[in-house]
C-alpha cells in the first residue's frame, strides 16, 4: 500500500506532536480517508520528510506524531 504525503506549511522537528491545521485534517480524514494508527509522509520545503503516524483524531483535530526524519533525494533530468 502507498503511503500519502502531505505538505505542511510549518517548521516540523522529529520526535513532536503535532496539531495539523483544519483544512489539513480534512483532506486526510475525508479525502485520504485515513485513520489513527495509519502512517503518512510529512514534508514542508525544507528538504526533508517525516515518517508520521496519526495518533488522535477528534470532530476537531487530528494529531500526528513524527517519527522518522529522511533527507529527500531531487531527482537529476
Amino acid at each position: 500500500m502507498r503511503i500519502p504525503r502531505l505538505f505542511l506549511d510549518m517548521p516540523l522537528v522529529s520526535g513532536e506532536l503535532a496539531l495539523l491545521p483544519r483544512e489539513k485534517a480534512h483532506h486526510i480524514s475525508h479525502v485520504l480517508r485515513m485513520r489513527a494508527g495509519d502512517s503518512i509522509k510529512i514534508f514542508n520545503g525544507n528538504g526533508y520528510e517525516y515518517g508520521s503516524k496519526i495518533v488522535a483524531i477528534t470532530k476537531k483535530m487530528y494529531k500526528l506524531k513524527w517519527a522518522l526524519k529522511n533527507r529527500l533525494l531531487m531527482s537529476r533530468r
